[in-house]
């Protein structure tokens, strides 16, 4: 069929060609001033307003009103001065008479044998203004000039089609024949494919074998079919496309779809989110992000007024970050961003299916909201594949190969991975290139199949199989943290921490005493390992708690008191750390490992040491060093002489306190252990110090604290100034002891260990003439406290002496008794103001 053609008088306007010429002879327009004549054109009758024209001729981008003026001119220039009138205030009229409006002849004849290097025939429109993309434009036009056959394959909303119109537009040069676009979202039947594509070729077919009968048609021909949204009629395109290859030799085949076609010809580009900007990013570089220049110019095209200032950038990068980089959801939310603003929209987020759609005409209902794109998507799996994905929604993050399996389903193993692979062709999950490679569902999606998940009579069994991997996870944690050297465990294992946070929290909830305290007990190798704080507090109240339940056995209760003697610096609710170390040993008497029970034996004598009972500290210690095996591990090892040279710092022998400390530090070398090598370090100063040599101590913390802070050990740090601060006080050098606790001050309050600087502060103040302060200052020390400080790794005690002989001296017993009595009363945020003042120099 010929297309139409507009004539007005001497100009004669092609729509479809994009061409214009006047008295016969063709003219050169822009891109713009084309768009602005066909939108003059198209509302001829009236005026039409600069806004019409900028929305005509720059859809969705903010640009100066100037612009339309600039093409109006370019416009008058090539057709005529007074084709277009301005009518002040309004706008723009065309003045041209229309004479003939419809003509079966083309503006520009080709003739037979030429071929139309011109726009393709039914090319969609589009803007041009792809976001982030020109990396990938530039890889699929190199890979289709490689390729007969080149997939775009990517999830929901992803861009598939945008890419694919603005490559089809970059290559048409290539294709003497044409390119042609054949969009599949409205078909319902495989047999409906092959006649879609004749249709955007501009071919009669005849009767019978349609697919044979487009390959006849096309097999002189040299040109690019477009097959768009195939992910539906998976198996229809798949025939017809190898149909054609076969026969067609100058065809080339650029498809869109969630899952790949399987041919053997074809080439998989796997589309990702935009880039987001990175968490902390500069402005600058922030507002160069695709996915946050896409927010933004997507809600301008809302209001054009709406803007993002510095203030809230990061708030916005979030948006990003947590919609995954996926354009859809992105243009969704920036749809809300002008009536809802960007704080409030962040703060809604979690409710996203509900929030994120908007009414476009020009769209079809699966791309006007994020819940029916998903919809969309989970409607073309089969059961298993369905219910494979709500129960992988489980994983708060990544997740590794072999947890997957055991999520999916009690099935034999190659049926999981079947199913798993199937999704990653499919786009539901994706993979992350690293080796091994690990799985992860984008955000979006996880929702969209967890809300499925909820509601189905799956929930309990996939909850169930997912906490049973992640604690056969934590075990695989715990059994190589004894022989892999830091670096790599970390590396392996710290992937997985949001995981195993969210299984304790399950088993918590769930009371599964056993597992709780693996996955504790993993988490706590975690942050120790990499010298974190963690969430130390909550995790020993929700282990205490199902510890101390009647119901619990107390040997499957093991681990569980492994974290509660890890954590318990100080009591809460009612049990201490030496009573958590107490039921740790009985436990593991009744559970009979070796390696357990030599740890908790040690832990234990620290604790009696602590408490001056030298001679079942002693006793404890003989017990665990007879248990030890020549074969185990050097970090095992070094955990006893770790745990010995404690007990000797109790009791006050610097010497044999300093043999432990160096075969710690030998132990942990061989192990390959920074964090413990640091330790052993720190152990070696405190002995220097206890031993009165602060002129070998003092150089050695401050080169601790420089070690442990290129090592992002925050832990450490904070302990190797408090124990620095400690040998200054102690060697009566005051200024720098005020200096280094007022770099340990901000550490302490990160870490919830204000009370690491407590005793120091006490002794600072009565060293400066300040006893009312480090009365009430040590007053508050000695209260019952749920504050978690570090070990006091030594000499505090010493400390506690000076400040209290200080004190005395200073002041009468009952001023004293009142000051003290004061101090103990004091709420912890007024204690902890009273200790900053007195850190911050304003006591």
């Amino acid at each position: 069929m010929a297309a139409a053609v507009l004539r007005f008088g001497r100009v004669v306007v092609d729509p479809i060609q994009r061409r214009v010429r006047v008295a016969d002879q063709p003219v050169t327009l822009g891109s713009r001033a084309f768009d602005v004549l066909l939108a003059l054109i198209e509302h001829r009758e009236r005026v039409v307003s600069k806004d019409e024209l900028l929305d005509a001729a720059w859809p969705g981008l903010v640009v100066e009103e100037a612009n339309v003026q600039v093409q109006v001119s370019a416009l008058r220039a090539a057709i005529g001065r007074d084709a277009i009138a301005t009518v002040p205030g309004l706008g723009y009229r065309l003045t041209l008479a229309a004479d003939n409006m419809e003509s079966e002849q083309p503006a520009i004849d080709v003739a037979i044998g030429e071929t139309a290097a011109s726009p393709l025939p039914n090319l969609p429109s589009h803007d041009g203004g792809l976001l982030g993309r020109d990396a990938d434009c530039t890889a699929l036009q190199s890979t289709l000039a490689a390729h007969r056959m080149v997939t775009i394959a990517g999830p929901a909303g992803i861009g598939k089609t945008r890419v694919a119109l603005a490559v089809a537009t970059l290559v048409r040069e290539r294709f003497s024949d044409g390119v042609w676009w054949v969009d599949l979202a409205s078909l319902a039947a495989s047999d409906q494919v092959a006649n879609a594509a004749a249709t955007a070729a501009g071919l009669q077919l005849t009767p019978g074998d349609t697919s044979a009968a487009l390959a006849r048609a096309l097999r002189r021909r040299a040109c690019l079919l477009v097959m768009d949204n195939c992910e539906h009629l998976v198996d229809g395109v798949a025939q017809l496309v190898s149909t054609l290859l076969g026969a067609v030799p100058g065809l080339r085949v650029l498809a869109t779809s969630q899952v790949p076609l399987n041919l053997g010809e074809e080439q998989c580009f796997r589309l990702g989110p935009l880039a987001s900007p990175a968490a902390g990013a500069a402005p600058e570089e922030a507002r160069q992000s695709p996915a946050l220049a896409l927010l933004l110019r997507r809600a301008q095209a809302i209001d054009r007024r709406f803007g993002i200032d510095d203030s809230m950038l990061g708030v916005a990068a979030s948006i990003c970050r947590q919609l995954d980089g996926v354009p859809l959801a992105i243009e969704l939310a920036a749809a809300r961003l002008p009536m809802l603003g960007v704080q409030a929209l962040h703060d809604m987020l979690a409710q996203r299916l509900a929030l994120l759609w908007h009414r476009r005409a020009d769209l079809p209902p699966r791309q006007q909201a994020l819940q029916a794109a998903l919809d969309w998507s989970c409607g073309l799996l089969s059961t298993a594949e369905l219910h494979a994905l709500q129960g992988l929604s489980i994983f708060a993050a990544g997740f590794r190969l072999d947890s997957a399996l055991s999520v999916i389903g009690s099935m034999p193993e190659a049926n999981a991975l079947d199913l798993l692979a199937s999704l990653v062709d499919r786009s539901l999950v994706h993979v992350e290139q690293r080796d091994p490679p690990r799985y992860r569902l984008l955000e979006t999606t996880r929702l969209h199949a967890a809300q499925g998940l909820a509601l189905s009579d799956a929930a309990g069994s996939a909850r169930a199989r997912w906490l049973a991997a992640m604690a056969e996870l934590a075990r695989a944690c715990e059994s190589e943290f004894w022989w892999l050297d830091d670096e790599t465990w970390i590396e392996r294992y710290q992937i997985d921490q949001p995981n195993l946070e969210a299984a304790y929290d399950e088993c918590i909830e769930q009371q599964e005493v056993e597992s709780a305290g693996v996955i504790g007990q993993a988490l706590h190798r975690l942050d120790d390992l990499r010298s974190l704080g963690g969430a130390v507090r909550q995790r020993k109240r929700s282990a205490l708690a199902l510890a101390m339940d009647p119901a619990s056995d107390p040997a499957r209760c093991a681990e569980l008191w492994n974290v509660l003697s890890f954590y318990a610096e100080t009591q809460v609710d009612g049990v201490n750390r030496t009573q958590a170390t107490e039921r740790r040993l009985e436990a593991w008497r009744r559970r009979g490992e070796p390696g357990q029970l030599y740890r908790a034996l040690g832990s234990l004598a620290v604790r009696r040491a602590a408490s001056g009972d030298a001679d079942d500290a002693l006793r404890l210690m003989a017990e665990a060093h007879a248990l030890a095996e020549p074969t185990w591990p050097p970090r095992l090892l070094a955990t006893a002489a770790y745990q010995t040279a404690l007990v000797h710092m109790h009791l006050g022998d610097a010497a044999v306190y300093l043999n432990h400390a160096q075969a710690m530090l030998g132990l942990a070398t061989k192990a390959r252990s920074t964090q413990y090598v640091v330790r052993a370090k720190l152990l070696l100063a405190d002995a220097h110090a206890m031993a009165g040599r602060y002129e070998q101590a003092i150089p050695m913390l401050q080169s601790m604290v420089g070690e442990a802070r290129a090592l992002s050990h925050p832990t450490s740090e904070l302990v190797a100034l408090a124990m620095l601060c400690t040998a200054q006080l102690l060697s009566d050098d005051v200024e720098r002891a005020r200096d280094t606790a007022a770099q340990a001050w901000p550490l302490a309050l990160e870490q919830d260990a204000a009370e690491a600087l407590l005793d120091q502060a006490v002794l600072m103040a009565a060293l400066q003439d300040k006893p009312e302060l480090a009365a009430r200052l040590l007053g508050f020390a000695r209260r019952p406290s749920e504050l978690t400080a570090p070990v006091a790794w030594t000499n505090v005690a010493r400390l506690q002496a000076t400040a209290e002989i200080r004190l005395q001296a200073a002041l009468d017993p009952a001023r004293l008794a009142g000051l003290r009595e004061q101090g103990a009363q004091l709420p912890v945020a007024a204690g902890l103001a009273l200790l900053e003042e007195m850190l911050a120099g304003r006591g």
